[in-house]
């Protein structure tokens, strides 16, 4: 079984100056920023196609029904995803400051 330091530093870059791990640290918060604005923008889109749903689709289902749902569900996937993401970069820079 793996110590707990061997399984950091497979996760963790090791840095030759504080420097490069100040760089690391602010790119990892910006993708995380990154991920957040998309996570937003999905959201709205999201929101959106089901304003536009409740306007045009039929009451009982139908094509367009059908293809709003679609696209919500992609939407959904796609956000989904990025909240996968960000858990993924937050937990590095939380494994980060924890050492």
């Amino acid at each position: 079984m793996k110590k707990l330091k061997d399984l950091l530093n497979e996760v963790l870059p090791n840095f030759n100056s504080p420097l490069e791990a100040y760089d690391w640290v602010m790119n990892r918060r910006a993708y995380a920023i990154d991920i957040e604005m998309d996570m937003i923008t999905t959201n709205k889109e999201i929101q959106q196609l089901y304003k536009d749903m409740e306007q045009e689709a039929e009451g009982s289902g139908g094509p367009v029904a059908d293809r709003y749902a679609k696209e919500i569900s992609a939407l959904e996937k796609k956000h989904r995803d990025l909240r996968d993401e960000l858990d993924k970069v937050m937990a590095e820079l939380d494994e980060y400051d924890a050492m």
